[in-house]
């Protein structure tokens, strides 16, 4: 775009100034050398910038002078200097302003504003940028009308308003392999995936490995994932709308065992959210847990040894609903709700319920100290499972994951054998 000419920015004044005023400011600016500067000239985007200063400048002193007789004037606006965003504050400073706020009208880029923040004054304007701004980010003209009197003219930079996505994303497993699960071969997963947020949004694909065997690295898994996604990384996704992806990943050669996760990250990273771990082994199937039954923890012992967090996060980028910190060489207690979620009219279940580690069990003793083997459970009914826990090796900072189940063990009319459970980090501290 060509710089503006001489003849341009002179004419863009309009009124604030007279044509004396405006002949000595061309003056003052170009150092009394008028005469060298011809109409349609260009003039440096540096000397542009320091002329406007000059007219705002001159036009709000033009204004004060104005203003002693008792009109309105604004002198700076709070914040300065910077863009100003929709909907936040902007305070306008001056003097001449109707001591009742609401008697002033502020006319922001043509929009017209009476009403203000209750802490403004006689000085001072305060009020949010209304959302009504086109074409931002953009200068507009501020004035304030006090009793039929019209301040100068104030110059303000806005901008749209930061994106904030609100709500969450929620990731279910839709179908898992079935068979024995073999290395060096294809297998395919899928999840439904629900935007429950505010805005529309573009979600990045990505699968998290943790707990990958030695001779299968996570990289091995996330390279042979990358290109596997249906739809492709990114997706588009609209709130309420619920998305099914589909992946096709190969085992790689060597692989023995692999927690797996879909992880979904918004395009601003405001929100994220993985899916169940699904437990991938060589030479066995998957257990996915049961619906009939909901294993959540409830409480811990003593706080200043374990504490319960929620949608906690591992080193390795897995995301749980569930965990805990534990600090190490310690020893307490984790109590579980375990919810049978069967519709009414199912006849009573037989649960047995565990807890171990998943790996490095040497690290740990666990015991079961309530509810392990509770009587028989009607459907809806909610029983406690308790567990004692002592940490007996391992550093700060080493992680590691609980699974506790409930085995559903008798086989009926109307009932056969399911197993419910849930997986939780535990994270080691100082």
């Amino acid at each position: 775009m060509a710089a503006p000419t001489l003849t341009e920015i002179i004419d863009a004044i309009g009124d604030i100034l007279t044509e004396d005023q405006k002949g000595a400011l061309v003056t003052s600016l170009l150092d009394g050398r008028v005469q060298q500067v011809q109409p349609g000239d260009l003039i440096t985007a540096g000397l542009c910038n320091q002329m406007l200063t000059d007219i705002a400048d001159l036009a709000v002193r033009v204004s004060a002078l104005e203003g002693s007789g008792g009109g309105p004037v604004i002198t700076q606006i709070q914040p300065k200097n910077v863009e100003i965003s929709i909907n936040s504050l902007l305070t306008v400073l001056g003097t001449g302003f109707d001591r009742v706020p609401e008697y002033n009208v502020v006319m922001l880029g043509g929009k017209q504003i009476t009403s203000f923040n209750e802490a403004s004054s006689q000085e001072a304007l305060i009020f949010p940028v209304p959302d009504l701004f086109t074409g931002l980010p953009r200068t507009v003209d501020l004035t304030v009308e006090t009793s039929g009197k019209v301040s100068n003219k104030f110059p303000v930079r806005l901008k749209a308003q930061p994106r904030q996505q609100l709500g969450e994303l929620i990731v279910s497993e839709a179908f898992l392999p079935t068979g024995t699960l073999l290395a060096d071969a294809e297998v395919k997963f899928g999840w439904d995936v629900l935007a429950s947020t505010t805005l529309e949004d573009s979600l990045t694909l990505s699968l998290v490995v943790s707990n990958a065997a030695p001779a299968a690295t996570a990289a091995q898994w996330q390279t042979s994932a990358a290109n596997g996604f249906t739809p492709p990384s990114p997706m588009a996704i609209n709130p309420g709308q619920t998305k099914r992806v589909d992946l096709t990943v190969r085992a790689p050669a060597g692989a023995t065992a692999a927690d797996l996760q879909l992880k979904v990250v918004g395009v601003d990273g405001q929100i994220q959210k993985s899916s169940p771990v699904i437990p991938w082994r060589v030479g066995q199937s998957l257990d996915p847990s049961s619906a009939n039954a909901a294993v959540v923890a409830s409480e811990v012992g003593d706080d200043a040894l374990i504490k319960l967090v929620a949608n906690m996060e591992t080193a390795a980028g897995s995301s749980y609903p569930q965990g805990f910190t534990f600090k190490a060489g310690a020893n307490s207690s984790i109590a579980f709700e375990i919810s049978d979620k069967r519709g009414a009219g199912a006849p009573p279940a037989t649960y047995v319920c565990s807890a171990k580690l998943m790996a490095s069990e040497g690290d740990w003793a666990v015991s079961n100290l309530m509810g392990a083997n509770p009587p028989p459970v009607p459907p809806g009914q909610d029983f406690t499972y308790v567990i004692g826990i002592d940490n007996n090796a391992g550093a700060a900072g080493t992680e590691y994951l609980l699974r506790v189940e409930a085995r559903q063990t008798a086989s009926a009319a109307g009932l056969t054998p399911y197993t419910s459970f849930a997986i939780l980090p535990i994270k080691l501290t100082a």
